[in-house]
């Protein structure tokens, strides 16, 4: 039998440490609707916007996004392009020879420090945290954890599993014979596992329709809390995977001439689509886990959603659940992640570039950027076109600067002109706006993956 999963309640779902913002400070709208230091006609259309997002929010759920149907024409934008690229090339992962990792794996993972916890000294911070299972899955392995053993400190920390892949089987058994838990909490993608909830307290919970995988942003949870509730109010089980993990720092790739663009963007492209990948392979072990744990779900309807960070990967982990997928939902998505790491305001996601006397050159950045579209084969841009078959919802602020917005125009042409929600606000603006789409998200999504949304289903 399925163990029951723990209630999706904010307190439970929030990061340590992470509060949601109820109001907006006015010294941060500057950084929310666009950047300072606009020409005349910028900062009038700032405040043009600005007082269409006071009036959206003052007029409810409808009044803040401009909408925009699928194109009639979305599965013939780029029809060609899809045929003349032929299969998706995936970074490998070790997935044979992977018994001897499984059977030398910790039982018991040990922390002697856990800063999350918030203690100073280290003897008082020591836990332990019970592994129920590992299983291989896809590109690699999912590690289940017993809650019943531990302490409750360390347990709400606690995923309901996790996601490791290994580029060998060496590697393997040395990172599953670790007992360090949050060394290798840290370095894999979190898995956390909840089930529908009945839409009114006391009834009985809705059968599960299918398996929301929930790729989360990096700023929080909070605000994509509502849609997560919606979804399960409507008979959804959901995954929520921790898809900034995959990204971390990676040295710096050096620009020392024009000859070197090449290369620079050959690495580049490897570095991001083995981040993308890690966060694909991740939702596809997932899926496996859920039908083998939960077998009331029906694992054979997906609906992928991605926000922000998340966003960037959810195009890969369509393309990998394949037919499972019967719908996506984009929240903050950007196409041309290296131009997202190197404009955005927020962070460059760890990808650095040195440039010849610590100067970039226009003319080379474009070249490189050319380059880098050329050769990466899971960014959006790439992967964009492969889902014009499939029901997709795109939610974007169009003073976006965290995912600058004209990368969210380029996805947009990238994905065929897929269902558009256009707020007049820039990235914190849009999320936070997002509980009032909450439920819109959830019916658009619901219907679309039933086949019963004539806007979503019209490309098909």
């Amino acid at each position: 039998m399925a163990k029951a999963a723990p209630a999706l309640g904010i307190e439970g779902m929030v990061n340590a440490g992470s509060t949601p913002e109820g109001t907006v400070r006015p010294e941060r709208l500057g950084r929310m609707f666009g950047r300072g230091g606009q020409s005349g006609l910028g900062r009038a259309a700032m405040l043009l916007a600005l007082a269409a997002g006071v009036v959206g929010v003052a007029g409810g759920v409808g009044g803040c996004a401009a909408r925009s149907a699928a194109a009639p024409d979305r599965g013939e934008l780029v029809a060609q392009e899809v045929a003349d690229a032929g299969p998706v090339r995936w970074p490998a992962r070790c997935t044979t020879d992977l018994e001897p990792a499984i059977g030398s794996s910790a039982r018991v993972l040990v922390s002697n420090w856990v800063p999350e916890l918030g203690v100073s000294d280290a003897s008082e911070a020591t836990a332990i945290a019970g592994v129920a299972s590992v299983k291989a899955y896809g590109q690699g392995v999912v590690r289940e954890f017993d809650p019943s053993v531990g302490v409750s400190r360390l347990a709400r920390l606690m995923p309901t599993a996790q996601f490791l892949s290994f580029a060998s089987g060496d590697q393997a058994v040395e990172t599953l014979a670790d007992p360090r838990v949050w060394r290798t909490i840290g370095d894999s993608t979190r898995i956390e596992y909840f089930a529908p909830v009945a839409a009114i307290e006391g009834a009985p919970a809705p059968e599960p329709r299918g398996l929301v995988i929930h790729l989360g942003s990096l700023g929080g949870r909070s605000y994509e809390l509502p849609v997560l509730e919606q979804f399960r109010r409507r008979g959804w089980a959901v995954v929520r995977l921790n898809a900034a993990t995959a990204w971390e720092r990676e040295r710096p790739v050096t620009i020392e001439s024009t000859q070197t663009l090449e290369p620079a963007a050959e690495r580049l492209a490897g570095m991001i689509d083995n981040r993308i990948a890690e966060i694909a392979y991740a939702a596809e072990a997932a899926t496996l886990w859920v039908r083998d744990r939960h077998p009331e779900v029906p694992t054979d309807r997906v609906i992928v959603a991605g926000f922000s960070a998340g966003a960037l990967a959810a195009p890969a982990a369509a393309v990998r659940l394949g037919e499972r997928v019967r719908a996506v939902v984009l929240v903050g998505v950007g196409a041309d992640v290296l131009d997202v790491s190197q404009s955005s305001t927020l962070t460059n996601g760890g990808i650095r570039l040195r440039w010849p006397q610590g100067r970039r050159d226009d003319a080379a950045w474009e070249s490189l950027k050319r380059l880098y579209l050329a050769r990466t084969s899971l960014d959006p841009y790439a992967l964009g076109p492969r889902l014009t078959g499939t029901p997709t919802l795109m939610l974007h602020g169009a003073l976006d600067e965290i995912v600058p917005s004209w990368t969210g125009d380029l996805a947009y042409e990238r994905l065929g002109r897929p269902e558009r929600w256009t707020v007049p606000m820039g990235h914190k603006g849009l999320f936070w706006r997002l509980g009032a789409y909450a439920r819109e998200i959830s019916v658009w999504a619901d219907e679309a993956a039933a086949g019963t949304n004539e806007r979503a289903t019209a490309a098909r």
